[in-house]
């Protein structure tokens, strides 16, 4: 998906395996992990293998209230033939729940590229997530 004119996207679909992981560590902190690996079903793709890793804590307003979770992410890639170099990026981001619930969040940080760096600029990323499970968007605030 997205606008390949802008580095957006591919020319085609891809599969993609991968294995997550989490956990909670004392302190309120926490790791997530994740591994796989890409085979796009296009003629000009490269299979690709992934990793992901995020440390961060979280700071809640008191028993209910609003959770900030600041937390750091490396990320690598590299594609799966011989001689490929490994791109590896840094991750730092915010993630917060908007209401009482905690079930409206938000997350933003930075792309920031740390090897093959040209050609790749600093991106800002966001998402807003709900969880429709506990109610609607405008539910619990």
């Amino acid at each position: 998906t997205g606008d390949e004119a802008r580095g957006f996207g591919a020319p085609g679909t891809a599969l993609e395996g991968f294995a997550s992981f989490g956990r909670i560590l004392p302190s309120e902190s926490f790791l997530q992990a994740q591994a796989g690996v890409e085979a796009p079903l296009y003629d000009e793709g490269e299979n690709e293998g992934f990793f992901r890793v995020s440390l961060g804590r979280t700071f809640t307003e008191g028993m209910w209230g609003r959770a900030w979770s600041p937390m750091v992410g490396l990320q690598a890639r590299r594609d799966l033939e011989s001689g490929a170099e490994t791109t590896l990026d840094l991750v730092p981001q915010l993630h917060v729940t908007l209401n009482t619930r905690q079930h409206v969040q938000a997350n933003v940080g930075l792309l920031v590229p740390a090897t093959n760096t040209e050609g790749r600029p600093v991106r800002l990323l966001a998402f807003v997530l709900l969880d429709w499970f506990d109610g609607g968007f405008f539910e619990g605030w």
